[in-house]
């Protein structure tokens, strides 16, 4: 069962807003969301937080987690925090 896509994005807004001097996430997405809803959840995402390296992955049950991209909006110094949320669903 695949989540609401507010939701999620509310639980990661939550994690993220607490991070302080974070500058990487990696977050992987189940292989059953739709690709439309999939892109607009990335795009809030990077919206919401320029200064993050995010690094976007496909993950679902009997298959090898998939880093599909490494996308960085801003430049911005480097640091060793970083974050990995592991995404059940949008």
């Amino acid at each position: 069962m695949l989540v609401d896509p507010s939701l999620t994005f509310s639980y990661v807004a939550c994690l993220l807003d607490q991070c302080v001097g974070l500058s990487v996430v990696s977050l992987l997405i189940h292989c059953g969301v739709d690709g439309t809803q999939c892109k607009s959840f990335m795009s809030k995402c990077m919206a919401r937080w320029p200064g993050l390296k995010w690094r976007w992955g496909v993950w679902g049950k009997r298959m090898k987690d998939t880093w599909i991209t490494d996308l960085q909006i801003t430049e911005h110094p480097k640091s060793s925090k970083k974050l990995r949320f592991l995404g059940a669903g949008l």
